[in-house]
């Protein structure tokens, strides 16, 4: 394995988690097949079984602040929105239903939550915008807002009618064509994290729906949420 720098420090090291070591939902212990030794601008795992090399990475922060995994491919940025604060606006005081998403767009530049000022109705018709804006707004209010005025004027009727949207992975990360990266987002560290985040907002599951931007990911959800309901973006674009 290649030595990686410049490296502030590791993050995380898990089967396919993305987490740092203070916040692993169990005390992390190295296994016994590995020794994992961070210096100050390398990472150096080495293995006594090179096939453990095919189940388990190490995920680092550098000194910009952007997140890679093992391979020096880049995961995340730290350089993106405040999402709290922007979906927070938008809260409501009970939420009747949590629809939850796959993560924010992974250029760190958009967010459901943020209006674009110059926010106009994609030259396509409804069913082939594949936007989550267009699949929220179509679905509660049978069309797409025309503007960012309206942008605005949808997200407060959708909190005054008690419905938020979270994701189920809290930062930009490229999904499409990267299967590691969608193993990221089903991990079982993930998946507790999401658990906790989902409990505060609603206790009753029922009130849970998922919107799947590809297949796969129901299977896996389904053993935590078997109560929660499944749409495809497209499926519920069109309900």
């Amino acid at each position: 394995m290649p030595n990686l720098s410049p490296v502030s420090k590791v993050i995380g090291i898990s089967d396919y988690g993305l987490w740092s070591m203070e916040n692993f939902p169990y005390p992390y212990k190295p296994s016994p097949n590995s020794i994992i030794a961070a210096q100050e601008n390398q990472i150096e795992e080495k293995y006594k079984n090179p096939k453990k090399l095919k189940k388990s990475f190490y995920i680092f922060e550098d000194q910009n602040g952007l997140i890679h995994n093992h391979d020096n491919t880049l995961v995340i940025s730290h350089n993106h929105l405040d999402y709290a604060t922007l979906a927070n606006q938008y809260k409501p005081n009970q939420v009747e239903t949590l629809l939850i998403g796959e993560a924010p767009p992974n250029n760190g530049e958009k967010y459901f939550y943020k209006i674009a000022s110059d926010y106009t109705i994609k030259g396509v018709k409804v069913e082939e915008d594949a936007s989550l804006p267009a699949t929220i707004f179509n679905h509660y209010f049978n069309r797409r807002p025309n503007d960012a005025i309206e942008y605005e004027d949808f997200l407060q009727q959708l909190k005054q009618r008690g419905i938020f949207l979270i994701d189920m992975f809290e930062a930009p990360i490229e999904v499409r064509g990267n299967r590691e990266n969608s193993k990221v987002i089903l991990s079982q560290a993930n998946i507790l994290d999401l658990k906790h985040r989902i409990s505060q907002y609603v206790q009753d599951e029922r009130k849970i729906i998922f919107l799947l931007a590809r297949n796969g990911y129901s299977t896996e959800l389904k053993k935590t949420f078997p109560l929660a309901q499944y749409f495809s973006w497209k499926e519920f674009r069109m309900l």
